[in-house]
Parts: structure tokens; C-alpha cells; sequence
């Protein structure tokens, strides 16, 4: 390992860290109270919850949040300590895709700890609410599916479909992103994965990935404005 790599790595290492900093100084309404209060509930009739909270229009969200919060719970019931181990969780599940994402693309070292300094991040890694769980779970997909194409990595895969499923047993939201995946493979832009090198040299194809990233971002904050408003 380079020393760029590990100061890089040592860094994420350390980004990992703020969002730990004052866990107990987060929201705590709505959704957040009941998620907790549904976890002890499965815990004390010892078995797993069978499904998430109720949404605004009436459909009932996946059970998955509950059951990392029944595990959170069978350790803490102190709420402060309990945001702390959330947010370390999270920060660690989403550095740790982040660095395995970078090593199979051969992305720049420093790539994997950029995203983790951005102040949403360090608010939503905090949040005891379901949805900053597609945090980790969408990099973990995106990771695993990167290193199955780069490498023909079968725990790649497996990591990606199993991100994917636990990601629609959070919210409705992840299913833009889990059908991407299968489009993605049959697609052309599969080559900057799969054939990174040969792949700088395609101005075309480099024009077009930069499109649809943008497209996806704009996608992302309408999703975002959209949820805010549901809220």
C-alpha cells in the first residue's frame, strides 16, 4: 500500500468518527421514537419485527431498520449510547463500500473519504430514522456490483443482491436504484467498470456516463424535495 493510500485510509478512518461526536444532540420525533419503541416490543415477545412503520399513504415500509434497532436495543436501551452505535454503524458500513469501491475502479485513494465530510451525510448518519439506512446499503450494492464486474467477484455479487433486497425492506425509494442494476449490466456503460483503462480513451462514452450521472442527480434531489414534502 502506497503512503497516498494509507493517509487516505487513515482519514477515513477518522471521517468516520464525526458523526459519533455529540450523538445525543439529534431529532427525536415521529418516526424516530416509534422505530425504537417497535424494536423493544419484538425483543420482548422474542422474535424479529414482521414489518416497518406506516406510511403517509397508507403503505407499511419493510421491517429491516427494526431489526438493526432490535439488535441496537439488545445491547443499550440509553438512547444517547444507542444513536452513537447507529451512527458509528453507518459511518463504518458506508466508508468500508466506499474503500472497496475505490480498490476495484482503481478510483483515486482519497474518493472514499470526500462523500463521508459532507455535512447531509453527518446529519442523516445520526438520524434514528429508516431511510438513512439506504446510505450503506446503496453503497454496499454498488460496491459489491462493481467488484463482480471488475473481477468476476461472486461475494461481489452476493453482497449486491443482498444490499439490494435488505434495501427494499427499508423503502419504496430503492427501487429506482435496484432497477438500474440489471439495466446497467446490459449496457454499454458497463465497460467503465468492467475495462476501466480502455474506457478513459472513449471521449464518447466518457461524455455519456458524465449525462447520466447528471441525470441521476437530478433525479436524487427531485426524490429528495419529494420526500421532504411526504414529511
Amino acid at each position: 500500500m502506497t503512503r497516498s493510500r494509507r493517509a487516505a485510509l487513515a482519514s477515513l478512518v477518522a471521517a468516520c468518527v464525526l458523526p459519533v461526536i455529540w450523538p445525543g444532540d439529534i431529532p427525536f420525533i415521529n418516526d424516530e421514537p416509534m422505530l425504537v419503541i417497535n424494536a423493544v416490543r419484538a425483543n420482548r415477545a422474542g422474535s424479529l419485527a414482521e414489518m416497518g412503520l406506516r406510511g403517509t399513504f397508507g403503505f407499511t415500509y419493510g421491517p429491516f431498520p427494526t431489526w438493526v434497532y432490535q439488535a441496537l436495543t439488545a445491547i443499550t436501551h440509553d438512547l444517547v449510547v444507542l444513536s452513537a452505535l447507529h451512527a458509528a454503524l453507518l459511518a463504518a458500513t458506508t466508508a468500508g463500500a466506499l474503500w472497496w469501491l475505490s480498490r476495484s475502479l482503481r478510483l483515486w485513494p482519497w474518493f472514499a473519504v470526500v462523500p463521508l465530510l459532507s455535512p447531509y451525510f453527518w446529519f442523516f448518519a445520526r438520524l434514528l430514522w429508516d431511510n438513512p439506512f439506504l446510505i450503506p446499503l446503496g453503497a454496499l450494492a454498488i460496491a459489491g456490483y462493481a467488484a463482480q464486474l471488475s473481477s468476476e467477484s461472486s461475494w461481489g455479487l452476493r453482497v449486491a443482491v443482498a444490499a439490494m433486497i435488505a434495501g427494499l425492506l427499508v423503502h419504496l425509494m430503492s427501487i429506482a436504484g435496484r432497477a438500474s442494476g440489471p439495466a446497467h449490466a446490459r449496457s454499454p456503460g458497463a465497460r467503465v467498470v468492467a475495462a476501466p483503462h480502455q474506457y478513459r480513451r472513449d471521449r464518447v462514452g466518457r461524455g455519456r456516463t458524465c449525462l447520466a450521472v447528471l441525470a441521476l442527480v437530478g433525479g436524487a434531489s427531485d426524490g429528495r424535495a419529494a420526500q421532504g414534502s411526504e414529511y
